[in-house]
């Protein structure tokens, strides 16, 4: 017999009418209280992602611009660290500057902000420090400034990421890359349509 039988059951019902109620309503507010604990775990599984903001970007030769390393849905960010590939044939990196995101939780600690021009990397370590706990949401970690150096196309890859929580655990996360299209500019493109004519 199941339990709303024996709950709803035609003796009981009579005898115990106020029983049976408050049985039925501490089951409901135990069902409830499940159901939200199993909501709370599936939001609490969904992954971080760490990308580059905007995923593609153009530029003539010679501008400049920025892309920022953003994170979107972290819980207790206290620390990361990333690495980023660019083409040093067509991108010149000029700096690197902290982002408001991970800074909004208490003081950090830069322990990496380098460029390598030679090997075309970024490497970029930033930790809080004198705060009990990390930062929840989504936001900017830092904000890179490129150079367009010439023509073409080059891939912002990022590899060797962490992301820490305040326990000074991994923070699983998936990451998503970039891409920067470098055209020539206009003023050029005249310039080499004109000596063509001339030497004609």
């Amino acid at each position: 017999m199941g339990i709303a039988s024996l709950l709803l059951g035609q003796n009981m019902g009579k005898r115990y009418p106020l029983l049976v109620l408050t049985i039925l309503v501490i089951l409901m507010l135990i069902h409830s209280s499940i159901l939200k604990q199993t909501i709370n775990v599936k939001s609490s599984t969904t992954e971080a992602l760490l990308y580059v903001y905007p995923a593609e970007e153009s530029a003539g030769v010679g501008d400049t611009f920025l892309i920022d390393i953003n994170v979107e849905n972290v819980s207790d960010l206290y620390g990361f660290e990333f690495k980023l590939s660019y083409d040093t044939g067509v991108l010149d990196a000029l700096n690197i500057t902290e982002g408001p995101f991970l800074k909004s939780g208490g003081p950090t600690f830069k322990a990496k902000m380098e460029i390598n021009e030679t090997t075309g990397t970024i490497y970029v370590a930033i930790t809080l420090y004198e705060v009990e706990q990390g930062v929840n949401g989504s936001g900017t970690l830092v904000t890179i400034k490129f150079k367009a150096a010439s023509s073409g196309k080059s891939l912002l890859h990022l590899y060797d990421t962490i992301l820490g929580n305040s326990l000074g655990e991994p923070i699983p996360h998936t990451t998503k890359d970039g891409t920067v299209y470098i055209k020539v500019a206009e003023a050029e493109k005249g310039g080499c349509n004109a000596q063509k004519r001339t030497l004609k």
